[in-house]
C-alpha cells in the first residue's frame, strides 16, 4: 500500500501496486509455511471453489486478462498467508493505523499545495472538494482514502478506546469532505452496527428516523447518482443472464466495453457484485458468497468492531468496483483474514477453556 512512494517511469500507480500484490501473496505464504503455521485452514471448500471458478473462466473465456487471474490467485495466497502466519491481529491493525496516518499527512500536505509524492500540475490544480478523483496521499483517489479510514476506524477501538473515537471522528470528517454518498452510506452503516447493541430500541429507531430524514433531504442528488448508474446496471444484468453458469470471463469487462454502446470506452460497472456475476457467472458467484456466509455463520462469537468494519466492506462495493485497485484489494483481504483469525482463535480459546 506504500508502493506509490517508489515512482517507476512507465508504470501506473495501480500497476505498481498490482505488481506488489502479485509478488506479495506467494512470498508471504511461503514465509508463513516456512516458519510454521500458527493455525490450520478450516475452510478448504472456499479456496477450492474460487480456484475452480478461475480455471473454468480461463477455459471458457480465454480472452480474459491473465493479469487479473494472477492477481486473484495472489490475493488468495495473501489471505491464507495472513491466516496462517499472523499470531496477533492487533499488530497488523497497528500497521494499518500507521499507514492511515501517513496517508492523512500526505493528503493534508497535498490540500495545502505541497504534494509530497506526486508532482502533476493537472492534478495539483484540482480541489479535493471539487473532484473526488484528486490524487491525495498514497491512496490515489480521495474517496479511496475515505473508504480506507471508514473501514479501519472501528478496528482502532481494539487498540485503544479513545483512539477509536478519534479515528471515527476523522473518518466522519473525511466522509463529509468527500462528495461520495457511497462513503457516507458505508459510514452510516458502521455507526449503526456499533450503536445497535449499546442503545435502547427507541433510541436506535430515533437514529434511523433522523438518517431517513437526511436521506429525504438529499434525495435529489442521491436519485441523480442512481439514475446515472441504472442503465449500466440493467445492461450488465441482462448480459449476465446470457451465461449464468460460466460468465464472460475474468477481465472481460474491459475487453467488451459494451456498457452503453459498441463504441463506448466506459469500463466501470459501478458495482463489484454485478461485475463478478458478469465475469464469473451468477451461479459461481452465488456458490462463492454462499460458502463464505455458511462458513462464518458457524462461529458463535464475532467481534463487534470487526462486524462494523465488514459492514462497510460489504456496502461500498454496491456502488463502486473495489477489486480493480490493488490498494483496496490488499486492505480488504487483510481485514477479512484478520476477522477469520479472530473468530478461529476465539473458538479455539473457548474450546480450551471448556476442556
Amino acid at each position: 500500500m506504500l508502493a506509490p512512494v517508489i515512482w517507476l517511469p512507465g508504470i501506473s500507480q495501480n500497476g505498481l501496486q498490482m505488481l506488489v500484490l502479485n509478488f506479495l501473496g506467494p512470498l508471504l505464504l511461503a514465509l508463513a509455511l516456512f516458519f510454521g503455521a500458527k493455525r490450520v485452514i478450516t475452510n478448504p471448500v472456499i479456496p477450492i471453489i474460487l480456484l475452480v471458478s478461475i480455471v473454468v473462466s480461463l477455459i471458457t473465456a480465454p480472452r480474459g486478462y491473465p493479469v487479473g487471474m494472477i492477481s486473484l490467485v495472489s490475493g488468495l495466497m495473501l489471505y491464507y498467508a495472513i491466516l496462517l502466519g499472523v499470531k496477533d491481529p492487533k499488530k497488523i491493525i497497528w500497521i494499518l493505523a500507521v499507514v492511515a496516518l501517513i496517508n492523512i499527512l500526505f493528503a493534508i500536505s497535498f490540500m495545502v499545495g505541497f504534494p509530497l509524492v506526486y508532482d502533476n500540475h493537472d492534478v495539483i490544480n484540482m480541489s479535493i472538494l471539487g473532484s473526488h478523483l484528486s490524487i491525495v496521499g498514497l491512496m490515489g483517489r480521495s474517496y479511496h482514502l475515505a473508504f480506507f479510514l471508514i473501514i479501519l476506524a472501528p478496528l482502532i477501538f481494539l487498540l485503544n478506546r479513545y483512539a477509536g473515537y478519534v479515528a471515527m471522528g476523522i473518518a466522519s470528517i473525511s466522509a463529509l469532505i468527500i462528495e461520495s454518498y457511497a462513503c457516507r452510506l458505508a459510514l452510516i452503516v458502521v455507526i449503526l452496527v456499533l450503536v445497535y447493541r449499546k442503545v435502547s430500541l427507541k433510541a436506535f429507531l430515533v437514529i434511523i428516523s433522523v438518517l431517513l430524514a437526511v436521506g429525504v433531504y438529499h434525495h435529489e442528488k442521491i436519485m441523480q447518482k442512481i439514475n446515472l448508474r441504472l442503465p449500466v446496471y440493467n445492461q450488465i444484468a441482462n448480459e449476465s443472464l446470457v451465461n449464468i453458469f460460466f460468465g464472460s470471463g475474468i477481465g472481460s469487462m474491459e475487453i467488451n466495453k459494451r456498457l452503453y454502446d459498441v463504441d463506448s470506452t466506459f469500463e466501470s460497472s459501478f458495482n463489484q457484485y454485478l461485475r463478478m456475476g458478469y465475469e464469473l457467472g451468477i451461479v459461481p458467484l452465488i456458490l462463492i458468497l454462499g460458502s463464505i456466509w455458511n462458513y462464518f455463520t458457524r462461529f458463535p462469537r464475532k467481534d463487534l468492531y470487526f462486524l462494523a468494519s465488514l459492514s462497510a466492506i460489504l456496502i461500498y462495493p454496491f456502488f463502486h468496483e473495489v477489486l480493480r485497485f490493488a490498494r483496496l484489494d490488499i486492505l480488504i483481504i487483510t481485514i477479512v483474514a484478520l476477522f477469520e483469525i479472530d473468530c478461529v482463535d476465539k473458538l479455539n480459546n473457548q474450546g480450551v477453556t471448556h476442556g
